[in-house]
């Protein structure tokens, strides 16, 4: 049971729920609070001992399964590579129209354009820095003092 107990009652409520064969399993006096295990025949009895100022039966409440009826597990999509398509499900470019952009203008892939970065925490010997679609370098490491 869950016990609350009026302001400065709590030992007389643990009193009086051991007197009926209870058990306290826990308590807090500055709150009021008592958490006691009661047999089942004798929970009315406790929840009027004088200084309870409410009670309750702890119990558990069954929850309904919320996966709908029939649901399987989802299938994995493979990763990404080279031949993925641009619209896929790891970047779904067609919902921004990205894609026909793409398909309409293919030289517009970043040729010409020069990116400054200034950070020390860039690896630049990741492969993906190396070359450009053309096969330029695409890092040019300058330093300036």
């Amino acid at each position: 049971m869950l016990i609350a107990s009026r302001p400065g009652s709590n030992r007389t409520v643990v009193s009086g729920v051991q007197a009926l064969g209870g058990r306290i399993d826990a308590r807090d006096d500055a709150l009021g609070y008592l958490r006691a295990e009661v047999p089942i025949d004798r929970a009315e009895q406790a929840a009027r001992v004088t200084g309870v100022q409410s009670a309750d039966v702890d119990e558990i409440i069954p929850l309904d399964d919320p996966r709908p009826e029939g649901q399987a597990a989802p299938t994995p999509f493979p990763a990404p590579d080279a031949s993925t398509p641009r619209d896929n499900p790891y970047m779904p470019m067609a919902e921004t129209g990205a894609d026909a952009f793409m398909d309409t203008n293919p030289s517009y892939d970043g040729r010409g354009v020069t990116v400054g970065v200034l950070d020390s925490g860039v690896t630049l010997d990741h492969p993906a820095l190396a070359t450009t679609t053309t096969g330029a370098p695409k890092v040019e490491v300058t330093s300036r003092s």
